[in-house]
């Protein structure tokens, strides 16, 4: 264990040489211009769109603009500037053109005003502190389905200890999902941090150029699908189980499986509806992110009941997806469903899992192919500063077909589950007995990540982009 760790830390300790160097006369990107507001003022964020201001001879300062938004996209886009400004209730927003004499013209994208908020920010204050105590409070002893909510009671459970043969032996399981949640939890921190209001954005793109840092956001865009592969390999075990225990399965058992954890998952999406469809998110949001709030708001007035069936990534391709962050909980349904189906046709049917598998897997990769080849995208989900602005994050191409789509995600879900079904049929035998098949293990469990993410670090030339991403 001491020899991986020192490898982490000789890892981190690494810094990169380069530096990004934006030159210092250009509009800062963010900026807050007045962010105290009085009673009759509304806080506003606004979206300007820099141009020059002579199209046909252009200053030298749009050219240096021009260049970096062009260029390298750790860059943040330095031809749209964000501002945080107080105006007079039902008064106008300011022309922004105060960048005229630098050659720029400067129009409003898009923008958000808001009033203060008192009673309703007092009220859900109280209401999160009375939540946050039933959760705290409650133990064992209270209501069945009161007691799943408890913090204290769960983390009782998580504490006991547990002997099971079979639960040692996934202990590595367990390892997979603490390394993944923390990389979930970098990503989602990351991605915060290159999306909110900023006053030293350098820093950020100076960050990016660390080596660690460049393995960790090329990562970014894969992470959840180890939670794909964990929870179909999970699912195998379960559906082995339960042939192992009666001999078969039927559909009926398929049908518990599916309502159980239908209703494993329903209290806590109903939650975060309630949460969009209220005043109270905006307790946990600085003003610049209520242009966000209201975009989601908006989606779920009309979309909130496909979260409740989880087939609300299926709105994405309209715009209209309710609460975008709960997108993995639909895909990770659906497929538990699809390949809890296949398995029962495999064993009622007597047909290969391999075969059924595979006719699933082909043609949701075709289908892909065909989206990276006909749409003019990246092909893949870039955690990095220009995702701006988050209002308009959820929508773009390279999270429509590269990340939330149920079609993107099959591969790994049936990976996992084939993995699965190799551990539960090989549960008491030595696997890796030689050394051969344990280095060539190592390599393959390190390699073929590392070579991914390189892969999605690359900046593909335009000629050949399309044949980079297939790969």
């Amino acid at each position: 264990m001491f020899k991986y760790l020192l490898i982490i830390l000789v890892l981190f300790s690494q810094k990169s040489c380069a530096v990004i160097k934006v030159p210092q006369d250009l509009p800062k990107v963010f900026d807050v211009i007045n962010g105290s507001c009085a009673d009759n003022e509304d806080f506003c964020k606004i979206d300007i769109k820099l141009t020059p201001a002579d199209e046909k001879n252009p200053s030298e300062k749009w050219r240096k603009i021009d260049q970096i938004t062009k260029g390298d996209k750790r860059f943040y886009r330095r031809d749209v500037i964000y501002r945080g400004i107080c105006v007079e209730k039902d008064g106008l927003l300011p022309d922004y053109n105060e960048y005229l004499n630098d050659g720029l013209r400067g129009s409003i994208e898009r923008s958000y005003c808001i009033g203060k908020v008192k009673f309703y920010e007092l009220v859900d204050f109280l209401d999160i502190i009375l939540g946050v105590s039933f959760l705290c409070l409650t133990g064992r002893g209270k209501n069945k389905y009161i007691e799943i909510f408890s913090i204290t009671n769960t983390w009782r459970d998580l504490r006991k200890p547990e002997n099971s043969q079979a639960s040692i032996k996934l202990r590595f399981i367990q390892g997979m999902r603490t390394i993944t949640m923390v990389l979930v939890i970098t990503c989602h921190n990351y991605s915060v941090m290159t999306l909110t209001f900023s006053k030293n954005p350098e820093y950020v793109e100076n960050f990016s150029i660390q080596p660690v840092a460049q393995i960790l956001i090329g990562s970014f865009g894969f992470v959840v699908q180890t939670f794909f592969a964990i929870s179909a390999w999970l699912l195998a075990l379960k559906l082995h189980s339960i042939v192992k225990k009666n001999g078969a399965i039927t559909f009926k058992e398929i049908l518990i499986l599916a309502v159980n954890r239908y209703f494993r998952l329903i209290p806590a999406m109903i939650l975060i509806i309630f949460l969009y469809r209220s005043i109270a998110m905006e307790v946990f949001l600085p003003p610049v992110y209520f242009s966000h709030l209201e975009a989601e708001q908006l989606r779920c007035r009309n979309g909130w009941w496909t979260n409740l069936l989880f087939i609300q990534n299926f709105s994405i391709f309209e715009g209209q997806m309710c609460s975008p962050p709960t997108w993995f909980i639909a895909v990770d349904t659906q497929l538990y469903i699809m390949t809890s189906l296949l398995f029962y046709l495999s064993y009622k049917f007597q047909l290969s899992m391999k075969l059924l598998l595979g006719i699933t897997v082909i043609p949701a990769l075709c289908m892909q192919t065909h989206l990276v080849m006909t749409t003019d995208f990246d092909g893949l989900y870039r955690v990095t500063p220009r995702n701006l602005p988050v209002e308009l994050l959820s929508t773009s191409p390279e999270i429509i077909f590269s990340y939330i789509n149920t079609i993107c995600n099959v591969a790994p879900y049936a990976i996992g589950f084939v993995f699965g079904e190799i551990y539960s049929k090989n549960e008491q035998k030595t696997i890796f007995s030689t050394y051969a098949c344990k280095i060539f293990w190592f390599i393959s469990f390190l390699g073929l990540p590392l070579v991914t993410i390189l892969l999605s670090l690359y900046e593909f030339p335009e000629k050949w982009k399309h044949c980079w991403l297939l790969l």
